[in-house]
């Protein structure tokens, strides 16, 4: 099989390693289609060492003598899987499990293997996809799953005022699940052309160069601000804006890493007095995939505008010098 293997910043080697087996409790699936997330534009540009690519989708190719539900032929979403053993997990917290996630390596090579044509993988890892979903829309599961455990743990009630600063791709998977949980959605972006993409999704959209953005949001809220601020944009002065939008007893919402990250410098006496809460947010657990798995399939969201355009392995390079453009939406490459 052909794999990309990152070998130095902005370089990368197509390599032909021997096709996996199934075996070890792992079936093989043929990947055709996975996302270029900001993990792999980091590890391109050399920000980041070890490669993990994990928006995936694809076809069982070969279950061997592996006992599974699973069918050659069947088309799934690749996701979690979590131990089940350790604290976290036994606690109902099992996007912070501290065994699940561990580093993997090929023919001494480390990574996620996403930029390659095979892959072996545990069947609990495997979530069925409906056929009418294409596969570059399933490999969005991933990130959608991100967004799904914001909303889940923000939980808005019904009707909320909701903004989301930012509008690049994991603004706009938040404005999606705001919006399927019902909250009326408020976009605050700098960039003309991604306020269009979050209009075009449904929020109302304000230009923080030309709007005073704390003051447009108390007018669209009758003067209160906003129920929830889901900070999707790593800036530290976007952060501190959160905490102006947002009305007394809502809830800031902290999703992006920020690079490089800044200390948060808020006055205890706001939350204390306001009765704020700030919560921070990563990952995503098994039953956060399911539900994202089950948006795409019963068409309750559509990630289909998130998805800028696609090439195949062998362009590679193409494909990552187009992700870390920063104006570009989700690149995806076809094995």
């Amino acid at each position: 099989m052909r794999t990309a293997v990152f070998v130095a910043p902005r370089e990368v080697e197509l390599r032909e390693l021997p096709m996996p087996e199934p075996g070890d409790g792992r079936v093989v699936v043929g990947l055709r289609a996975t996302a270029l997330c900001n993990m792999e534009q980091r590890i391109y540009l050399g920000k980041q060492r070890v490669p993990l690519p994990c928006e995936l989708a694809g076809v069982v190719e070969n279950v061997g003598d592996v006992r599974c539900d699973f069918k050659v032929g069947q088309r799934v979403a690749l996701g979690p899987v979590s131990c089940g053993q350790c604290e976290y997990c036994r606690r109902g917290y099992d996007a912070r499990c501290l065994t699940g996630f561990t580093r993997t390596s090929y023919r001494g090579i480390p990574g996620g293997w996403g930029l390659c044509e095979f892959r072996p993988c545990l069947p609990a890892a495997l979530y069925p996809i409906a056929d009418h979903v294409s596969f570059e829309e399933a490999a969005l599961s991933e990130p959608l799953s991100y967004a799904v455990h914001a909303i889940r743990a923000m939980n808005p009630d019904l009707g909320s005022d909701v903004v989301v600063i930012g509008a690049g791709p994991m603004g706009l998977f938040n404005v999606l699940v705001a919006r399927r949980r019902g909250a009326r959605v408020i976009v605050s972006e700098l960039d003309d052309a991604r306020r269009r993409k979050a209009a075009g999704l449904g929020a109302e959209v304000l230009d923080p160069g030309t709007q005073d953005v704390v003051q447009a949001v108390k007018d669209l809220t009758a003067g209160r601000g906003a129920d929830a601020v889901i900070v999707a944009v790593g800036l530290d002065s976007a952060n501190r804006q959160a905490f102006e939008i947002v009305a007394p007893t809502g809830t800031v919402v902290l999703f992006a890493n920020a690079y490089p990250s800044k200390p948060l410098n808020v006055d205890p006496n706001l939350i204390h007095k306001t009765e704020l809460k700030v919560l921070g947010v990563e990952g995503k657990t098994v039953e956060d995939f399911a539900i994202a798995v089950k948006l795409l399939n019963d068409r309750l969201v559509d990630v289909r505008p998130i998805i800028e355009t696609s090439f195949g392995l062998h362009q590679v390079i193409e494909a990552l010098e187009t992700a870390v453009r920063p104006e570009t939406y989700r690149v995806i490459v076809n094995p």
